[in-house]
């Protein structure tokens, strides 16, 4: 799958990319592009986003900064959903540094489970996002993990 003509990953076995009609359906905090992709049968959902923003902020910003952010933004959106933050996460996707946090929250009386990831590359940033059931979760991280190093970013 191409993302943005800039990465190649692959697509795990049992998830489809949603349609657009699909896509709208969905409440996302941050406006931009993106593609999602969905395995009904492992109960997970993965959406990959990204925004171009201008010069300035892409030399200001970090990705610590962004993970930052993005935290916030959680905390803000799901505190009736009793959000809490696990911690804080760094690691390489396609051998950039990523920086992001998991979380934990309720949805529809379930236990959920969430990674979310920032990187940037030159002046678009990418969020990687995996939402999954808490009772799931020793089984399914290992699916985003390995979705995650099958990124390959093309030469800049």
């Amino acid at each position: 799958m191409q993302i943005n003509q800039e990465l190649e990953m692959n697509v795990p076995e049992s998830f489809r990319v949603l349609n657009e009609e699909e896509r709208a359906q969905m409440n996302f905090l941050v406006d931009g592009e993106g593609v999602c992709l969905r395995s009904e049968e492992k109960h997970m959902l993965i959406s990959i986003g990204w925004k171009k923003v201008n010069a300035f902020s892409a030399l200001i910003l970090s990705t610590k900064d962004i993970a930052g952010d993005m935290e916030k933004r959680f905390r803000k959106a799901l505190k009736d959903y009793d959000y809490d933050l696990e911690g804080f996460l760094e690691r390489n996707i396609g051998e950039r540094k990523a920086e992001g946090l998991r979380y934990t929250y309720q949805s529809q009386e379930k236990d959920m489970v969430s990674e979310s990831f920032a990187l940037k590359r030159g002046e678009t940033f990418y969020y990687f996002h995996v939402y999954l059931r808490q009772e799931e979760r020793e089984e399914r991280l290992p699916i985003w993990e390995e979705f995650l190093t099958t990124a390959v970013w093309k030469a800049e």
